[in-house]
């Protein structure tokens, strides 16, 4: 029979941790098991404050996901909202409403782009590139200008073709 000493994992002395406290700053923190959605549970040894780590890249994509399920399907707030109040539902995604799309850009060369401005309340205006329905770029300004429609255009490579309705910012940019 060999000599092989039998090391139970028991027996041995656990490693002290290196993570430091959120609240205290001290080392010293041990696992103290999982929150119902599976997330390691922290605990300090000298303060014992108590966390869990919390990944926002993956909780804001998958809140994205049904606010955008939200916004085009049926649903009332309430029924998107997890715990069914309207209020909480409006707080959790206002965030949301600020994110602006991105279309990207494919380098394809249209037969014809139409473009044109839509004025909307308190001094906007949303200029729109677009081919068979389809919004390729748009450009925010206060008015139908050379330099709104140049900032609209520069996003795009130059079709063949481009449409107007025959305003003075449009025309002017050939």
């Amino acid at each position: 029979m060999l000599d092989i000493p039998l090391i139970c994992a028991w027996f041995m002395p656990r490693k002290p941790s290196n993570r430091k406290c959120l609240t205290c700053g001290k080392t010293g923190v041990k696992k103290n098991g999982t929150t119902t959605s599976g997330a390691i549970r922290w605990r300090c040894n000298n303060c014992g404050a108590s966390w869990s780590n919390i990944r926002d890249d993956i909780s804001h994509a998958a809140l994205f996901d049904k606010f955008v399920n939200w916004l085009v399907g049926k649903q009332t707030q309430s029924q998107a909202s997890p715990t069914g109040s309207d209020r909480t539902w409006r707080a959790k995604i206002e965030w949301c409403w600020r994110v602006s799309p991105v279309i990207p850009v494919t380098g394809e060369i249209y037969d014809y782009i139409q473009i044109d401005g839509t004025y909307l309340p308190y001094g906007w205006c949303l200029l729109v590139a677009q081919t068979h329905g389809k919004v390729l770029a748009w450009q925010w300004c206060q008015k139908e200008n050379t330099a709104a429609y140049t900032a609209l255009l520069q996003q795009l490579t130059p079709p063949l073709l481009v449409l107007t309705d025959g305003e003075r910012g449009g025309a002017a940019c050939h």
